[in-house]
């Protein structure tokens, strides 16, 4: 559990912001503002990096990239991929079709084959295409104004 300390400031601290209202209309505006309009973006690979982990909750290898995307604005984005399937589970469910994270992955090794003109041989090869090659994503709005969300990817024409 995280622990807070008070800061020694006459209008601040812990005490004094125990009644300060928090302003929802103002934090949906601020969410709004910060988001970044839907459109197509196109990731740089000199200022962005692939990361790879495993998922503490489910134990999944990942790979991550974050970084700066450029479009109709510039801004930074990222965005993961598995090699490992799991399937998307809806209401409990096992739905029997992959999730967002193999998607990407499935779509990755696609634009690998189309940009390479071959078969990727191991899962490293899609990873470090990501890491040097400029990918272009399509973000469309999140939910109520909330981030932005990853729909499709593409090679740069």
């Amino acid at each position: 559990m995280t622990e807070f300390e008070n800061v020694p400031d006459e209008d601040v601290s812990l005490d004094t912001l125990a009644d300060v209202p928090v302003d929802t209309g103002e934090v949906a505006q601020g969410l709004k503002d910060a988001s970044m309009p839907a459109g197509w973006y196109t990731t740089d690979p000199e200022q962005g990096v692939v990361s790879v982990g495993r998922s503490e909750k489910t134990n999944r290898p990942y790979a991550r990239f974050f970084g700066v995307i450029t479009g109709a604005e510039t801004g930074k984005y990222g965005f993961g991929w598995s090699w490992e399937r799991h399937n998307r589970v809806t209401d409990g469910v096992d739905t029997g079709k992959p999730d967002q994270m193999y998607k990407n992955y499935a779509t990755l090794v696609t634009l690998y084959e189309k940009a390479r003109e071959e078969k990727p041989k191991k899962v490293s090869d899609v990873n470090q295409f990501v890491a040097g090659t400029a990918i272009q994503i399509r973000l469309v709005p999140g939910r109520d104004g909330g981030d932005p969300f990853m729909v499709a990817m593409r090679l740069v024409p």
